[in-house]
């Protein structure tokens, strides 16, 4: 059975009576399979992302076409209690906070001094302080807790599926476009196709290549290389006859 990647994260996992909306892949780069998934665990307005096991997910059983939800093998309080991910500990957008070329001193517009690494380091002493810790191993929930444990290191060292939409795709004879999607193969959760938007206003086309087209990837923020030409944006089959429903046209595959 295959699933989208714009699909997917417009679908929540189910445990038990709870719904966890799904927020990232996170992909071994090496066998492009899907090894963990960051669910947001939070409540009314908190944003709360764990990360657990993809192993512990399954396709539900659609009722309609529309249905495109998982079940997960936990129970609820297990997910909670699941190791959070906060896109980096140290800055907002995912990366590692680099401090390495701010100035020592920084003077205001008005004659005032300020040393950011100082300023930095009271905001990061007050942030721990302020922390809530983790909730509690209970006794009820310990053994689903321990499948729902992913190692943050691990976790870092992953692609994010995310990660791949935008990023321009090149064949043997030019460019074809970019990454408008990601099938994937339900049951085994490896990448079996990569949706090519050729990012053309009038004429847009999305075609599917099999994963063995890939040649290519250079670096995590690079492009693509496909064992493919130009021409086979036309012939190739679209995400539609393969089951994987459109995300739209170029710059609108970001997650919603």
């Amino acid at each position: 059975m295959l699933r989208s990647l714009s699909d997917t994260l417009r679908a929540s996992a189910r445990a038990e009576d709870t719904t966890f909306p799904l927020r990232e892949l996170f992909l071994d780069p090496v066998s492009h399979r899907v090894r963990y998934v960051a669910l947001d665990a939070g409540r009314w307005f908190e944003t709360v992302e764990v990360i657990v096991a993809a192993r512990l997910l399954r396709p539900g059983q659609s009722a309609t076409e529309e249905d495109q939800d998982w079940v997960l093998d936990l129970t609820p309080q297990a997910v909670e209690a699941a190791p959070r991910w906060t896109h980096g500990e140290d800055s907002g957008d995912g990366r590692p906070l680099s401090v390495e070329h701010w100035p020592p001193v920084v003077v205001g517009p008005f004659g005032h001094t300020t040393a950011p690494l100082m300023v930095w380091a009271q905001m990061s002493q007050s942030a721990q302080e302020m922390r809530p810790p983790h909730p509690p191993a209970e006794a009820s929930i310990s053994v689903a807790a321990d499948e729902a444990q992913a190692p943050g290191p691990d976790v870092d060292s992953l692609d994010r599926a995310t990660g791949w939409l935008g990023k321009p795709v090149f064949g043997t004879d030019g460019e074809l476009g970019v990454v408008a999607d990601i099938g994937f193969d339900a049951d085994s959760m490896r990448i079996a196709y990569i949706v090519v938007d050729n990012d053309k206003l009038l004429s847009s086309r999305q075609a599917a290549f099999p994963l063995s087209a890939l040649r290519h990837r250079a670096g995590a923020e690079g492009h693509f290389v496909l064992d493919a030409r130009t021409a086979d944006m036309e012939t190739a089959p679209s995400p539609e006859e393969l089951g994987l429903r459109g995300p739209g046209h170029a710059g609108f595959f970001a997650p919603v």
